[in-house]
């Protein structure tokens, strides 16, 4: 329960992923389906819906301490739903005008609040297009010696 009358249908708080990404959630793989559908990977608020209260409190992660996406770019539900107002009077120390609230959140390296997967790659002064980099390699090399 937030100060006042207000309820927060999500709370997600105090959670820490040290060395990994979305203290508070994460989502593994960018799928753009929940996007498509008009709901955000991490508030799961559909447009249409009435006012409902999410808070993000106190997470921390290397990326993201609120969340992180394995998607280049932040999904347009989200981004909406970072903006959308309840339409409710405001109390103004708690900022509940917003449907996302969050405060604390800490990206140790980066994004406090959100944080996104790499959109693309520079090396020395070169761009290459956003691709997954083999932890390993899966060819091996042999080598043929003859005598004589």
């Amino acid at each position: 329960e937030l100060p006042g009358c207000a309820l927060a249908s999500m709370i997600v708080e105090g959670n820490h992923a040290l060395r990994g990404r979305g203290g508070g959630v994460y989502q593994s793989n960018c799928h753009h389906a929940l996007d498509q559908a008009g709901r955000c990977f991490f508030t799961g608020f559909a447009e249409e819906s009435g006012t409902q209260l999410m808070l993000l409190a106190d997470n921390v992660a290397e990326y993201g301490g609120g969340a992180y996406t394995e998607c280049d770019a932040l999904p347009h539900s989200c981004a909406r739903d970072m903006h959308r107002t309840t339409g409710l009077p405001t109390v103004e120390a708690w900022h509940l005008d917003r449907m996302l609230q969050s405060h604390g959140n800490v990206g140790l390296l980066y994004g406090d609040l959100v944080a996104t997967g790499v959109a693309e790659l520079q090396v020395l002064g070169e761009t290459a297009a956003s691709t997954p980099l083999p932890l390993c390699s899966s060819s091996s090399s042999s080598s043929s010696s003859s005598s004589s």
